[in-house]
């Protein structure tokens, strides 16, 4: 038996697996793609092409270190590059496109370098490695077994039912709301083609190749980037201006998409004229609350726009739910330092815990031990979960077992009468949830 390039066990036979069906007679090669088996920085082994686009080819990997499977992004600039005789090592066929290249090298890695940053939020593509070899660059990420949404849509026969969109676009603006306020990065391409469901359920924000952060998007010009239907006005000229209120548009756009299964007019024909039809009109179960915010959403004067992505799913949230009982999540100390203190905390708010108040929200203790910013939580009020993302030196304990490390920061998920420990047992800290 040899390996199988999808499953990575040993139960390939006569080019089809027998543990997973992969069968490599029905597969079409592409020409550029890494040949099957080759290794990387002498860790990973390449397996299949998950897909291809202009600038970068994506593979199914196996890591030895970690032994796990992930996917590897590699740039490949389509039409300007070809293999070397070893089918390993990219070359430019032009002096052009060599400038191509070096522009486009430092491009990917930058993507890599953002999408690390935000490992933290369990919506956003995990990134766990970036490297050059074989004369250009490649980044490891998660390996995400789903659907994204336009698959989802076609799949379901040409939307999805009200309830699961209002969920699905509730989650990626709280994740979007994070990326924006936290990390200072807008996306810019948001569409159904990178929001991936997941087989498991999750939702995940995939593709941030023409993601800039806010230093860079006070340039004079950028680069003119949109999907039809889903971009603002300010996406089609190198000097708009842009910000949160750009995601703003493309996820209200995405929206619209999913749940009536039509795109609204690209945004030079809404400024000639052409309109859409409004949700609340199209007899698809979308409440009038929701209509409303979705048309203030997609605004073309971005000053008239929802500004933030906080507001607009936050009202997003209220209209979808009937509130019988106001729920009040809250962090009590049951063990060490200050037990019985208990806070209130906001919903669908990022708080910080730490020792110092220059940094953090809540100060349980200011025991060295702790960390000036030592976690931060944040309670989804949809879900009803609690989301704990460690920033500490000395560790945050769930249920006395120390958060695994994800990238550049931890994180895990607590429910309602959930505990974590800050550092060395010195407080113990129960999540709850009051209803008035």
């Amino acid at each position: 038996m040899e390996i199988c390039f999808n499953c990575f066990q040993k139960t390939k036979e006569n080019g089809k697996c027998r543990n997973c069906g992969y069968d490599e007679a029905m597969i079409t090669k592409n020409p550029v793609a890494l040949l099957e088996g080759t290794k990387l920085q002498d860790r990973y082994l390449v397996g299949r092409v998950l897909g291809s686009g202009g600038f970068g080819i994506t593979y199914i990997a196996y890591d030895f270190l970690n032994h796990n499977i992930c996917a590897i992004k590699e740039y490949v600039p389509k039409g300007i590059v070809k293999r070397g005789f070893d089918d390993s090592v990219l070359m430019p066929v032009s002096v052009k496109a060599e400038m191509e290249m070096k522009y486009g090298k430092r491009d990917f890695l930058e993507e890599a370098a953002i999408l690390k940053e935000l490992n933290y939020i369990a919506e956003v593509v995990c990134i766990t490695d970036y490297f050059r070899e074989n004369g250009t660059v490649y980044f490891v990420m998660e390996y995400l077994e789903g659907e994204d949404l336009s698959q989802r849509v076609h799949r379901l026969g040409g939307k999805i039912s009200v309830a699961e969109a209002n969920h699905i676009i509730y989650k990626v603006g709280q994740a979007l709301d994070i990326v924006h306020e936290k990390a200072h990065i807008y996306h810019r391409d948001i569409s159904p083609g990178n929001i991936i469901i997941l087989k498991d359920g999750r939702i995940k924000l995939i593709d941030f190749g023409n993601a800039k952060n806010r230093s860079q998007m006070k340039s004079k010009t950028l680069s003119i980037v949109y999907k039809p239907g889903f971009a603002p006005p300010e996406q089609y000229e190198s000097n708009g201006t842009q910000g949160a209120y750009t995601d703003v548009y493309a996820l209200a756009s995405t929206y619209y998409y999913i749940v009536s299964g039509k795109r609204i007019p690209e945004a030079p024909l809404r400024l000639q004229g052409k309109n859409y039809p409004k949700l609340k009109n199209m007899n698809l179960g979308v409440n009038s609350t929701i209509s409303d915010v979705v048309d203030e959403a997609l605004e073309l004067d971005y000053k008239q726009r929802i500004q933030t992505v906080r507001k607009f799913v936050n009202v997003f949230y209220e209209g979808t739910c009937v509130k019988k009982q106001k729920k009040i999540p809250y962090l009590e100390i049951i063990g060490g330092d200050n037990k019985g203190k208990r806070w209130r905390i906001p919903p669908n708010v990022m708080i910080g815990i730490g020792r110092s108040s220059n940094y953090a929200d809540v100060i349980p203790s200011k025991n060295l031990s702790i960390s000036k910013l030592h976690c931060e939580i944040y309670y989804d009020g949809m879900t009803n979960q609690f989301y704990l993302m460690d920033h500490s030196v000395n560790g945050t304990y769930v249920h006395r077992k120390k958060i695994e490390k994800i990238g550049k920061n931890n994180t895990a998920v607590l429910q309602d009468k959930d505990f974590f420990i800050l550092g060395r047992d010195i407080c113990e800290i129960e999540t709850g949830v009051m209803y008035e």
